[in-house]
């Protein structure tokens, strides 16, 4: 299987990213650091940077990047809105799009309940979005 795995440099994903290739799954590894697991060095919340990771092709995504705790001293508020809210957000995007599914319509929010996020012409719920993005 093909994964995109984020924050391929960090403390879980190093280790993460190695067990993956172990295990024969082909790894493509997005991070801020270099690393011998990372090929593509940049941000969860660049969405070029995530685009020239899932050109490497994805079949699952496993999104281990965050700042967390010991980051809160040198890093500022704005920068775990960025990582943490909009990186994420920018991964799920861009596995919709790759899956075929139109943008997430904000009026109705991305709850199972009320959600339209699925393939063009046709509201979907979560189940449906989360069966057409395992492919």
């Amino acid at each position: 299987m093909r994964i995109l795995l984020t924050g391929s440099s960090g403390w879980l994903g190093r280790p993460l990213a190695a067990r993956l290739r172990q295990d024969g799954h082909r790894v493509t590894g997005l991070d801020l650091a270099a690393g011998p697991e990372t090929q593509v060095v940049g941000s969860v919340a660049d969405r070029r940077a995530v685009e020239r990771a899932f050109a490497f092709g994805a079949d699952a995504v496993i999104h281990t990047a965050a700042l967390h705790q010991p980051d809160m001293a040198r890093t500022r508020m704005q920068s775990f809105v960025d990582v943490n809210v909009s990186g994420t957000l920018a991964l799920l995007e861009a596995r919709g799009r790759r899956a075929g599914l139109n943008q997430p319509d904000r009026r109705d929010g991305l709850s199972p309940a009320g959600g339209r996020w699925g393939p063009p012409g046709r509201a979907a719920g979560a189940a449906s979005c989360s069966r057409a993005a395992r492919g």
